[in-house]
């Protein structure tokens, strides 16, 4: 039985939410280069990027639809060629115990019919074998 994933510890910020909501055209996701050769940083930063695809990640939206660029950002030989794994975040030992706890009482109450006619057919059997012959 697959439990659910852990909850993140905090919320993504707003300023990442309204890139999911909305999102930026793919020009400003790249760097670009000036007209005296210099080159200029991405209109959104590489990090905010990340923010995005990790919050994408935990929606369970395709981060490839709202980065469209995310492929195609410049690295290394040795980073390209690695597989992308991402982590979920841990979030508190107290939250994750809840939502097991959570997802356990709702496996139990689904079971419950069952174990209170067991524990009634039980009690019938123990009362018939208590109950002594004689009938005074």
């Amino acid at each position: 039985m697959k439990l659910p994933t852990s909850l993140p510890a905090r919320m993504p910020p707003p300023s990442v939410l309204r890139y999911i909501a909305f999102p930026p055209s793919p020009s400003v996701l790249l760097p670009t280069v000036s007209i005296d050769g210099e080159k200029r940083p991405p209109r959104i930063p590489f990090r905010m990027q990340a923010r995005i695809k990790k919050a994408c990640v935990l929606a369970d939206i395709d981060p490839k639809i709202i980065l469209p660029n995310l492929a195609n950002t410049p690295r290394s030989d040795s980073v390209a060629s690695a597989p992308s794994t991402f982590k979920i975040p841990k979030g508190n030992k107290r939250e994750i115990k809840s939502v097991e706890r959570q997802f356990r009482i709702e496996e139990n109450m689904a079971k419950m019919d069952e174990k209170i006619k067991a524990w009634k057919e039980e009690k019938k059997k123990a009362k018939v074998t208590k109950r002594s012959e004689i009938p005074f």
